[in-house]
């Protein structure tokens, strides 16, 4: 397996219609192999929770992606930063 290189942030809040469209677009780049996914989900709804949980299992064999749900909303700038507080990789 290639070393990930690359890790992508989505901040995420009740946006389950869009989050498959995202992954999938994610899926079709040809640096793919060389990138992780991040998603920080900024304490959605359970019914969206349980949603984004199912789209994640469906992309996996396809992607790399990481999952990070907090309790309690503090906006997109937040789950932005845990997101890049919690990167491995040399570019963001």
């Amino acid at each position: 397996m290639a070393e990930k290189t690359l890790t992508i942030v989505i901040p995420f809040y009740n946006a389950s219609k869009t989050i498959e469209e995202t992954l999938m677009s994610i899926c079709i780049q040809s640096i793919r192999n060389k990138c992780t996914t991040l998603i920080v989900d900024d304490a959605s709804s359970q019914n969206e929770h349980n949603k984004l949980l199912k789209i994640i299992k469906k992309f996996k064999e396809y992607i790399d992606v990481d999952y990070i749900r907090y309790d309690e909303n503090k906006g997109p700038g937040y789950a932005r930063q845990k997101g890049l507080d919690n990167c491995k990789t040399k570019y963001i």
